[in-house]
């Protein structure tokens, strides 16, 4: 079977590299010049296995006050640029916060934890199909720190609950953290690797075993249907027949899909990251700072800070926020790296649905499978999703 995989960005590699090794015959089509150059590319750089928490949860509805008034520092909303968008973002809000009720966090939470353990299942896979080093993770563990009372509390009903002390010892580099550390919860499984090096990992290897084309720089006009049945594709000066389509586009997905009646509730949650040289003080595992929405990512010989989660916003304010990152980091944890380098900064727009869990499977057009709305857990959600593509097109026997 011919199949387009539209997106070269995390959840795109995955899914191609799990197709082409189950036996098919896989094109990868983006419009980007290079892999993972989106949402993908400079991201938190996290495999979250053990944290997994949806947005939306019940301890979101306090805040919104402060979020909506533009107070609070870890997120903003954009009102929408249009009265189209404006219209999105009450109908996408209104079902976001019918998912902050305790059962549904309940339930989303069980399915995002059931899809990490796939991811998790899955990377272990595909790293036994790679050079031995290609995967190697730059950091093992992650923390998560409480840093007011109330965190404290939620935190000690966990069985991977440390205290402040205990946290220290795990990660010695606190030592030098400015704000309250009342505890944490540990994850000695969770690691830490640049999306961009597993991104090239994968499409090095499918390229050179499993035969998949690259399409880069091609932009796609059309899904091509007829009969209610995948035909090909359609980009700007050719059309590249093919029997299945899986579309990997996050934020861009429903341009395509919307000729063909169908249209995901997806929403983009900008964040941003920065990434520094490292000292001889950088952490040696992840740790993630509840309050400011901020995590601190060791890559080896650079440090990665990402954080925010900003709902509706565009781009256009990426460096006063990236500049707010970095005062913010630099605050909080000084001397981990070298701030006063040059960063390289980025922003991407993750697509995030309503409850957290993204549309992975086939539409009600025959051979149209969409894989898009991880949210800010894309790269741990990624190689769990596209095996389940794979269950769901079956292999090639």
């Amino acid at each position: 079977m011919t199949i387009c995989v539209l997106g070269s960005g995390v959840v795109g590699v995955s899914t191609a590299f799990a197709l082409s090794r189950a036996g098919h015959e896989v094109i990868v089509i983006d419009k980007a010049n290079r892999i993972a150059a989106g949402a993908s590319h400079a991201n938190g750089a996290q495999l979250s296995w053990s944290y997994t928490d949806p947005m939306a949860s019940p301890a979101v509805l306090p805040k919104l006050p402060n979020i909506l008034l533009g107070r609070d520092p870890a997120m903003r909303v954009g009102l929408g640029s249009n009265p189209g968008a404006a219209l999105h973002l009450a109908k996408w809000g209104t079902q976001f916060l019918g998912q902050c009720r305790n059962n549904a966090f309940r339930k989303n939470k069980a399915a995002r934890d059931g899809l990490a353990a796939e991811s998790h299942a899955a990377v272990d896979s595909f790293a036994r199909d790679l050079p031995s080093d290609a995967l190697q993770p730059t950091g093992v563990g992650k923390l998560v720190i409480a840093q007011t009372p109330r965190q404290l509390e939620e935190m000690r009903r966990q069985p991977n609950y440390l205290s402040a002390e205990d946290c220290r010892d795990v990660e010695p580099a606190l030592a030098s953290w400015s704000e309250p550390q009342y505890g944490g919860l540990y994850s000695p499984d969770d690691t830490a690797l640049d999306t961009l090096t597993y991104c090239t990992a994968l499409s090095d290897l499918a390229r050179e075993q499993f035969g998949v084309r690259f399409e880069l720089g091609q932009e796609v006009s059309e899904i091509i249907v007829r009969r209610g049945r995948v035909q090909g594709v359609r980009t700007i000066d050719r059309v590249l027949q093919c029997d299945t389509v899986v579309s990997c586009l996050g934020m861009s997905s429903n341009t395509l899909l919307r000729p063909h009646g169908l249209s995901l509730p997806l929403m983009a949650v900008r964040g941003y990251s920065v990434t520094l040289p490292a000292t001889e003080s950088a952490p040696r595992i992840s740790v993630t700072d509840l309050s400011n929405k901020f995590v601190f990512a060791n890559l080896g010989d650079r440090v990665r800070i990402a954080g925010f989660a900003d709902i509706a916003t565009s781009a256009r304010g990426q460096k006063s926020r990236i500049d707010t990152l970095l005062q913010t980091a630099r605050r909080v944890w000084p001397g981990i790296a070298d701030y006063d380098a040059p960063p390289h900064g980025w922003t991407g727009a993750r697509p995030m649905t309503p409850s957290g869990i993204p549309h992975i499977g086939e539409t009600k057009v025959h051979g149209l499978y969409v894989n898009a709305g991880h949210g800010s857990l894309g790269y741990t959600f990624a190689a769990g999703s596209a095996m389940r593509i794979v269950d769901a097109i079956g292999a090639v026997q």
